[in-house]
């Protein structure tokens, strides 16, 4: 029985942490790489972009959370005035 062996590279942040090298002023900062002059598609992003990004998705979710608790609580309150 022969034994495989796999590699795998994640290179996501490879060509924003590129540009963040050859750009000083980037270091730091939310970067997103594009598919050129008029992209329209992000090819990639900074480990920075990211973790915004997640703190965003995380602000949303706690704002849909705190809503729907507060929806069930009106239900509650609702129920036993009626």
């Amino acid at each position: 029985m022969s034994k495989k062996i796999f590699i795998h590279v994640d290179m996501n942040a490879f060509f924003a942490s590129i540009e963040q090298r050859d750009f000083p002023e980037l270091l730091g900062m939310p970067v997103a790489v594009t598919n050129g002059n008029h992209g329209s598609c992000i090819i990639t992003s900074s480990y920075e972009a990211r973790y915004k990004d997640h703190l965003d998705h995380i602000y949303t979710l706690t704002h849909q959370l705190i809503s729907w608790i507060f929806y069930k609580l009106l239900l509650l309150i609702f129920k036993y005035i009626l």
